[in-house]
């Protein structure tokens, strides 16, 4: 199937990409809710971590589609773009922060250096965009590297894994490899932004 825009004269929910990416972001509350609720439960498996499994699943799954149906609608804007990456560094972040800092109960270990990797980077590239910005007109790429979205792909990965309570001793491949890409995805980004502000 084409990726290609929709024609112009055919009518096209241009709002549903944004509506999906809103839909993930509101269900983070809902998720955190059932991640706590799962680990104070005395069994190892239970319906609030099977609803939290459920759940982050969803989330992964539209980030997919929300992409998808941009481009083919042509509603890819700067403020969608700016915003559907903030839902999913909010994807990423709340339960791996959750998972590494409180530890929960029937849950693997997630070392604290992921998520601490994964917000360094956001520092940096943010702030490298800052200092591009402060030389020019620089706005920020429009479209994603494709390495970053695998990156970011192998880090929802990680986090359906730890949530099924699979072996721990795939937590830190799936780190190091969806950490990897998304790094090199930010540095392909800053040279970006240097080079168009040079």
């Amino acid at each position: 199937m084409s990726d290609r825009p929709a024609p112009a004269g055919r009518p096209a929910a241009k709002w549903l990409p944004n509506a999906l990416t809103g839909l993930r972001i509101l269900l983070l509350p809902l998720l955190v809710f059932l991640l706590v609720e799962s680990s104070t439960r005395a069994a190892h498996w239970n319906a609030a971590r099977s609803l939290a499994l459920a759940v982050f699943a969803v989330m992964a799954v539209t980030d997919w589609i929300d992409g998808y149906l941009a481009r083919r609608l042509g509603a890819i804007s700067r403020l969608g773009s700016v915003v559907d990456a903030l839902a999913d560094r909010l994807a990423l972040l709340v339960p791996l922060a959750y998972l590494a800092v409180w530890e929960p109960a029937g849950f693997p270990e997630v070392p604290l250096w992921i998520p601490a990797w994964l917000v360094g980077l956001d520092l940096v590239t943010g702030l490298a965009w800052g200092i591009a910005r402060s030389r020019g007109d620089v706005r920020a790429p429009r479209s994603h590297h494709q390495v970053g979205r695998v990156g970011v792909w192998l880090l929802f990965v990680l986090i359906l894994w730890a949530l099924a309570g699979l072996p721990s001793a795939g937590i830190a491949p799936l780190a190091l490899a969806g950490l990897g890409l998304s790094t090199v995805s930010g540095l392909l980004y800053i040279r970006e932004w240097m080079a168009a502000s040079a």
